[in-house]
């Protein structure tokens, strides 16, 4: 759970300065009605949990397969596949 929450936290340091910009000149230039910032605060809200669930499934699932791939070859004894 520790996981989760830290890639919640991760993904959402990223994800708060464009939400920033884009609430912020939409307010200042275009003046949308209101349905279009609950809509895009669903959005938001949604892009926030797909990506900290996907980064999570990335981190349990292919960072291991890397890592052990990256001490194979690293440790291989022909060195064309280094190169």
């Amino acid at each position: 759970m520790s996981l989760l929450r830290s890639k919640f936290e991760e993904v959402g340091r990223s994800l708060l300065p464009i939400i920033a910009l884009v609430l912020l000149l939409a307010f200042l230039f275009v003046k949308p009605a209101a349905d279009v910032y609950w809509r895009f605060g669903i959005g938001s809200l949604l892009l926030l949990v797909g990506l900290a669930i996907f980064l999570l499934g990335v981190d349990l699932g292919m960072n291991p397969i890397g890592d052990h791939m990256a001490v194979e070859v690293a440790t291989a004894k022909s060195r064309w596949v280094v190169a």
